[in-house]
């Protein structure tokens, strides 16, 4: 396969709050958000502005005629043995934050103690407030219970346990096997539930990280880019 040269390709991550890509290069957005339109760029914007999208949800891939990439992780997953690392958090929740967000968020603090960011958290920052968590807070950020593929992986790569409100669909993730599933009103009363069995959380961390490992790694969102970028037309 042949290489591709520095600087050939522009791939922009969360492409509805960027704006246009520059002239001159192939350019790819991937769509992580979870609302059909969270407020930032609308599709018909990041569809007409690329060469290619990738989506990490099913659906909308099909209705947009994006290309579909099983949800996927920006780190490597731990070793085993962190799952074991002491954990100094024991509720952690990140996320734009949303009216939506903040009610839910505000009543399970009332229950439990839950600590975040004030601030984007991403990259190394982000990995090591993960690492530092037992459980991670997934709560929607508008009322469509949209699947959270990008934060499932997130969590589990880094051997936290997810706690996460109902979803439509969060296939191949199973609630009950990957992760813990509740209404909004009793978030909080399921992490407490957790944190005072922590040991026996283990099994569902392992099956956890494990699925990260084989089904959501940047490598497989690379290995599709990598794809396109041998397809796209020649340049005139």
């Amino acid at each position: 396969m042949p290489a591709v040269a520095e600087h050939e390709a522009l791939v922009v991550i969360g492409a509805h709050d960027h704006g246009p890509p520059p002239k001159g290069m192939f350019s790819v957005a991937i769509r992580t958000e979870q609302s059909p339109d969270p407020g930032g760029r609308s599709l018909d914007a990041v569809h007409s502005a690329y060469d290619a999208v990738l989506d990490i949800h099913e659906e909308r891939a099909k209705e947009t005629g994006a290309r579909w990439i099983p949800g996927w992780s920006e780190f490597e997953a731990v070793d085993l043995a962190a799952l074991d690392r002491p954990r100094e958090v024991n509720l952690f929740w990140y996320g734009t934050m949303t009216p939506r967000r903040g009610e839910i968020v505000g009543k399970v603090a009332k229950q439990i103690h839950i600590e975040g960011p004030t601030s984007f958290l991403g990259g190394e920052d982000k990995r090591r407030a993960l690492l530092d968590s037992k459980i991670v807070l997934i709560v929607h950020a508008y009322d469509c219970p949209g699947p959270e593929p990008f934060r499932y992986a997130e969590a589990a790569a880094c051997g936290a346990l997810i706690v996460s409100e109902h979803s439509k669909d969060s296939t191949p993730w199973v609630a009950g096997e990957h992760l813990v599933e509740a209404d909004p009103d009793h978030l909080g009363e399921a992490c407490r539930a957790i944190l005072e069995k922590w040991d026996q959380a283990k099994p569902m961390r392992l099956r956890a990280l494990d699925l990260a490992v084989r089904k959501h790694r940047a490598l497989h969102a690379a290995e599709v880019i990598n794809t396109l970028l041998q397809e796209r037309p020649c340049p005139v």
